[in-house]
């Protein structure tokens, strides 16, 4: 079976002290939790003007109820600036972080679904991602509960409507919520209270402020009528006007009439302010840099690295990083990081609209194959990296430089730091019907599995994308693949009876039948017929043979199924051949899970001594990979009857059992929690009727 990378609720490491439970959810307090969250952008140094916008937003400050405010405005009138400034002045004030998103309401780019954003905050907010359960509501609740009685602002930056803000607000009266928007969000003043705070264009007198203090005092002192010109052609938005100064900047022997003589002269015609400022300040970019700058236009989401954009625009990386850090000093691009960059959703449409006037359709079909290619190429080589066991898709050639990667760790990093892009790739590959690029980019977006349950959803979107670009080109061992990993999906969503038919239709594909067979042995198993689920198994072992992980999943599965059935001789045989094959693997999670298959059968011979220096292995090998979901949880069980068995205390690991079964809702919690408070052995707890594949399955 393709690995399924513990999709499962649980907490990290061991919770032994002060802890908030919601729910069937053990969480940790803020002083068990990592750093405080500080997400905030940078603010700007030469803000100005906005004093009673700052007022109304320094009023949320009072009182006891959470606090919400609606700052609405057009594009370009300086919401995000007013937001990120006023939140760096105040978050001292909140001692248990400030969280921040860019929703991406507008724009070329789709809005950002609720789930990836609350997924996020609760990940920063100490909650490791196999907590996060599946459905929208059911994460709301989770991150409320997490924020209660805590003081956390909260900015949702670039709202598109109520319905994408409503799962992000908090019910703690200790936190503030600043949304921006285009839209006056009437839905949330009305049902929420929230404040609006409305924010028209600057002022001449605010606008020629801000100018004066970007371009110097000297310079529009020198030139009173030239700049109130300059301000009258921005239309009093902060943002055309930091992009003409920026320009200004630029030509510091040109007069400003000479600068604003340009952009007037340019002008002629237009109807946007922000239409007249991008129009002059593109006219002017050297031609690699608006080339690079218009395809920017045709990539799929707003942020972006170097080396995607090199083969977006077919330059070489120094070049492309030269035009891209031109256009940061133009104020085109925001730097978010080392060779790592930010649009304006506005400088994003209006880069969209220039790339379909400029260049050809054939350049900029070519243009989005070669990033989407190499997007397909470096989501594979993360692949390979973060789980390298596993099958995949033949391999592309790919335009441009790579990333490398040391190992899983660094792998992962870099899927999550493009989980955005790769989604949205993934969708753009299906819209444009690059069956190919669709196939190739959707089956390595295993990772999202890996985070748990709040991206599950996501995960079987693009995963469903996949099987239709099989379906459509013909390819039945993709297809077989994609069914493989629609059923893991499914089945990590508790939905058995869909997964059991994508388990099937996986087994008239050779290659993947192993899989299937795998598959349907764990749908068995999830309902309790574990004879019938080693049917499936012994019918899979001998199509496993060569492969070695597949073997080992097999082996692993029928040594389980054996102890639970009370065969332990036969057992122990499966169990070793298992821990074998996954050390020849080189399959370090699979290892972790094996060490404790290979306990249970010695628990069930009654050399608990053994039992025990394995369960400790085992629960050691999963902290260090930070595998932390119920497989930890029947290891640590596991230990805890072996450690009685030979009048050992097993007080602590019964404890750590129960954050982590309390977290899943997992029916065991409530009979190990009886147990605990009795301090008497109970006897094995019962499996539930929806178990984890756990990480090897």
């Amino acid at each position: 079976m393709t690995e399924k990378q513990n999709t499962t609720n649980a907490i990290t490491g061991s919770v032994i002290g002060s802890v908030v439970q919601a729910g069937a959810v053990i969480l940790p307090t803020p002083a068990d939790q990592g750093p405080v969250p500080r997400q905030l952008p940078p603010g700007l140094p030469d803000f100005t003007g906005r004093a009673e916008q700052v007022a109304a937003l320094d009023a949320l400050l009072v009182g006891h109820a959470p606090a919400i405010a609606v700052v609405n405005g057009t594009g370009g009138a300086g919401k995000t600036s007013l937001a990120v400034q006023w939140s760096h002045r105040v978050q001292d004030q909140f001692p248990d972080g400030t969280l921040f998103v860019d929703l991406r309401g507008y724009g070329p780019a789709a809005p950002l679904h609720p789930s990836v954003a609350l997924t996020s905050f609760l990940s920063s907010l100490g909650v490791p991602g196999s907590v996060v359960p599946a459905r929208l509501d059911a994460q709301a609740g989770l991150y409320r509960s997490v924020l209660a009685g805590r003081r956390t602002l909260i900015v949702l930056d670039n709202a598109l409507d109520g319905a994408q803000v409503q799962p992000l607000l908090p019910g703690s009266p200790g936190c503030v919520t600043i949304v921006t928007s285009r839209d006056a969000l009437t839905e949330l003043v009305v049902s929420r209270a929230a404040r609006p705070v409305d924010l028209p264009p600057f002022t001449g007198e605010q606008s020629l402020l801000l100018a004066r203090g970007l371009v110097g005092p000297d310079r529009v002192d020198a030139e009173p009528e030239a700049v109130a010109e300059l301000v009258r052609v921005c239309g009093g938005l902060p943002l055309a006007v930091r992009i003409a100064a920026a320009r200004a900047l630029t030509r510091p022997r040109n007069s400003l009439a000479e600068v604003v003589a340009d952009l007037t002269t340019e002008s002629s015609g237009l109807t946007s302010a922000m239409q007249v400022v991008f129009d002059w300040s593109y006219a002017r970019l050297p031609a690699t840099t608006a080339r690079v700058f218009r395809r920017l236009g045709a990539h799929p989401g707003p942020e972006f690295g170097v080396a995607a954009v090199a083969a977006l625009t077919a330059l070489a990386p120094e070049a492309a990083y030269d035009a891209l850090e031109r256009l940061v000093e133009l104020r085109l691009l925001e730097p978010i990081g080392r060779r790592r960059y930010r649009i304006h959703d506005l400088l994003h449409a209006y880069a969209a609209r220039r790339t379909d006037h400029d260049d050809t359709a054939e350049q900029r079909q070519e243009s989005v194959a070669r990033l989407l290619t190499w997007y397909a190429g470096a989501v594979r080589r993360a692949d390979r990296a973060a789980f390298p066991a596993l099958a995949g898709v033949a391999e592309l050639a790919v335009p441009g430089e790579l990333p490398a990667f040391t190992g899983r760790t660094d792998a992962l990093a870099w899927l999550r730091t493009e989980q955005d892009t790769v989604t949205a790739a993934v969708r753009l590959a299906a819209k444009d019907e690059r069956h190919e690029l669709v196939l190739a980019l959707a089956a390595g977006v295993r990772f999202l599995s890996w985070q748990g349950f709040g991206l599950a959803e996501v995960c079987l979107e693009l995963l469903s994308l996949g099987l239709a670009a099989a379906l459509a080109t013909g390819d039945r061992a993709a297809e077989c693949l994609f069914r493989v990993l629609r059923g893991e999906t499914l089945w990590s969503l508790g939905r058995l009876a869909e997964a059991e038919a994508e388990f099937e239709g996986a087994l008239a594909e050779p290659a993947r039948r192993v899989d299937g067979l795998a598959g349907l042995g764990w749908v068995r198993l999830a309902q309790g017929r574990p004879a019938e689920a080693r049917k499936y198994y012994l019918a899979a072992l001998p199509l496993a043979a060569g492969d070695e992980r597949t073997e080992a999943v097999v082996h692993a599965q029928l040594s389980r199924i054996h102890t639970r059935l009370g065969d332990f001789a036969q057992a122990l045989v499966h169990a070793d051949r298992e821990l074998a094959l996954r050390r020849q693997a080189r399959d370090e999670p699979g290892e972790a899970y094996a060490l404790h298959t290979a306990a249970l059968a010695r628990q069930g011979t009654g050399d608990h001594e053994t039992a025990i220096r394995l369960c400790r292995r085992a629960i050691a090998r999963h902290r260090e990979l930070d595998d932390v979901g119920r497989d930890l949880a029947d290891a640590l069980l596991t230990l805890a009857e072996c450690l009685e068995s030979v009048g050992e205390d097993c007080t602590v690991c019964r404890t750590e059992a129960l954050t982590v079964l309390t977290a899943l809702g997992d029916p065991r919690a409530e009979e190990l929690r009886r147990v605990i408070g009795q301090s008497h052995k109970p006897g094995t707890p019962e499996a539930p009727d929806r178990r984890s594949r756990g990480s090897r399955g």
